[in-house]
């Protein structure tokens, strides 16, 4: 069945997002932060400047009806219009100019002249004298104060005791009027005398609406805001743009006269500010649609999303090249695992700082080493036990046969009586039994054990007298696993390269005990010894001889010194002694741990 591998995101990629991830909620966040700032700011400054706006225009409105006031006061504290106005008497009355003989008023001609937004002026005396009038344009007064005393400003302004009242007159209105051209605001007050029980005169001015009109035209910051000026008592005094009635029916109310000290306020989809101009007591409302804001408010999340969308994509290499700093190490060690896997055991990858990639391709480099010394070893170790293997297969000249032979002599001297030659003979069988086979590359040390004493034994048959021989050896040891003919080379060498040689009786004597999970195994003769070349010839042998074919004799120990060391690395210890015409002491160091725990798997 054919696997298919789910496709994933490359490690630089994984790298990247989780940057990204990263980075995007502080984006958020911080854009957030500078967009509330952004807009707060915005919007508190777009308040400032409509509140900028009503104090201008009331400023305006005020100073245009200061004018007003001032002709009003000027009325009120005139002695000389006011000893007019006492007058009970209507001596006065027949003379048309007596105003501009008795009354200072040509300072009033002179103000109209020069304020052109004041339209009118009527002063209507209480005792029965010719009303006193000035004029802008082409309005006509009337002039019967009966008439005037049944309008409902002349009730307002009686019950203001004093204080000036506000109206307003569209043009063909009548009332004050005979004949009205424009629209009017008009200023009525009443003038008493200084008790204020004694009513002097009824005093009115008018200014024109279009110079409220154009105050607040000015003012507008867009075509479809509104602006209106109300009374006191909620009746329009002026007003520039559009306006629905459910929106003056809502600034009239009791609810938003209650709001107002707020100045600012929303109602369904527009914005309304407000403020009261001081002694006259109108309002003036501005009506900003929310719509205008928006152009305002846009540029406060302009820059936030400007600002976000610059670091995304500046992000994008930045996070490249840090993404690639960890990948390619990474990839390099893909790259060798990947060719390891091909079969080049010879890999090794740059190491390039101290961080955990490097540790890691550290690390990849001492495994393929140590796998490669491994693999050598075990190569070399599987050629070196099939020469073994061939070798003993050579010397196997049908066993069966020789083992049979040799049987056959063993019965012939039992029955002859010759029991020694049958013991020597029985010895021999052992002797090529244990040599000659095959299987287990590692033997129980009680089986070398008997290797080495057929071989003494065959030996003292040989030399009979002139040779004698001890194996002492802890039973304990006797289960243990050591390498096949790794003692019994060393014993050879002895009687062979030893006793051989000596005139009077040899002795070879084995031993082996326990030390420190260490079986240390001893093999001693009082032959002629080896001299230091020998002895420097057989511990540090030559590479041309490093591998030469195993055969008993002086050859053989160095074969054991290279079998114990492809074994055993270093965890193992062959130490010769040898003085000329004294002998030799040889001392052999197994681990029993790593001995047993090589039987236990089969051997290498």
């Amino acid at each position: 069945m054919r696997i298919f591998k789910k496709r994933t995101l490359f490690i630089r990629h994984k790298l990247i997002l989780t940057i990204y991830l990263i980075l995007f909620p502080v984006l958020i966040i911080t854009s957030g932060i500078i967009f509330y700032n952004n807009y707060s700011k915005t919007f508190n400054d777009a308040v400032r400047q409509y509140d900028s706006i009503l104090h201008a225009i009331g400023s305006n409105i005020e100073a245009i009806e200061k004018d007003v006031t001032d002709i009003a006061v000027y009325f009120s504290v005139n002695s000389e219009i006011h000893t007019l106005l006492a007058d009970p008497t209507a001596s006065l009355a027949k003379d048309t100019l007596f105003w501009t003989k008795q009354a200072p008023m040509d300072i009033i001609k002179d103000i109209f002249a020069i304020k052109n937004h004041m339209r009118t002026m009527i002063l209507y005396p209480e005792n029965g004298l010719a009303p006193f009038r000035v004029s802008n344009d082409a309005s006509v007064h009337d002039t019967d104060i009966e008439h005037i005393r049944a309008l409902p400003v002349y009730e307002l302004a009686l019950l203001a005791k004093g204080d000036s009242i506000c109206a307003r007159v569209n043009a063909g209105e009548q009332g004050l009027f005979l004949n009205n051209h424009a629209d009017k605001i008009i200023f009525c007050r009443e003038l008493f005398d200084l008790s204020k029980k004694r009513k002097l005169g009824f005093l009115a001015i008018t200014i024109d609406v279009s110079w409220y009109e154009r105050i607040c035209r000015t003012a507008l910051l867009h075509d479809n805001e509104t602006i209106l000026i109300l009374n006191p008592d909620g009746n329009e005094v002026a007003r520039v743009g559009e306006i629905d009635d459910a929106l003056l029916e809502y600034i009239t109310s009791c609810a938003f006269i209650s709001d107002t000290e707020h100045k600012m306020t929303r109602f369904d989809d527009m914005y309304i500010f407000s403020s009261t101009l001081g002694e006259m007591g109108k309002t003036v409302y501005y009506f900003s649609p929310v719509d205008n804001w928006s152009s305002w408010l846009k540029s406060g999340i302009t820059l936030p999303l400007i600002l976000a969308l610059t670091l995304l994509v500046c992000m994008w290499p930045l996070s490249s090249i840090a993404s690639r700093m960890i990948s390619r190490p990474l990839d390099k060690l893909y790259r060798s695992m990947s060719a390891f896997k091909s079969g080049d055991f010879y890999q090794q990858v740059e190491v390039v700082g101290s961080d955990e990639i490097a540790e890691l391709s550290t690390a990849f480099n001492q495994m393929v080493q140590d796998l490669s010394a491994l693999i050598n070893h075990n190569y070399v170790m599987a050629l070196r036990e099939r020469e073994s293997e061939l070798n003993a297969l050579q010397a196997q000249i049908n066993p069966h046969f020789l083992y049979n032979a040799l049987d056959s002599l063993y019965w012939q001297a039992i029955e002859c009586g010759q029991d020694n030659l049958a013991e020597d003979v029985l010895a021999l069988s052992d002797l090529f039994r244990l040599l000659l086979s095959s299987g287990e590359s590692e033997v129980p040390v009680e089986q070398e054990l008997k290797l080495i004493f057929s071989y003494l034994r065959i030996q003292k048959m040989r030399f009979y007298k002139k040779f004698e021989y001890d194996i002492d050896v802890d039973e304990r040891l006797f289960s243990k696993h050591i390498p096949k003919l790794i003692l019994q080379p060393f014993v050879e060498n002895a009687v062979l390269h030893g006793i051989e040689g000596k005139d009077n009786c040899g002795f070879v004597r084995v031993a082996g005990i326990f030390k420190d999970n260490y079986m240390v195994f001893t093999i001693e003769d009082n032959g002629v010894g080896m001299s230091q070349e020998t002895l420097d010839e057989i511990l540090s042998p030559e590479m041309e001889m490093r591998y030469a074919r195993q055969r008993i004799g002086h050859y053989a120990i160095k074969n054991v010194r290279e079998r114990m060391a492809l074994r055993y690395g270093e965890d193992c210890k062959l130490e010769i002694k040898s003085t000329l015409g004294t002998g030799s002491v040889i001392q052999i160091t197994l681990p029993i741990e790593v001995t047993q725990s090589l039987t236990a798997n089969g051997g290498v």
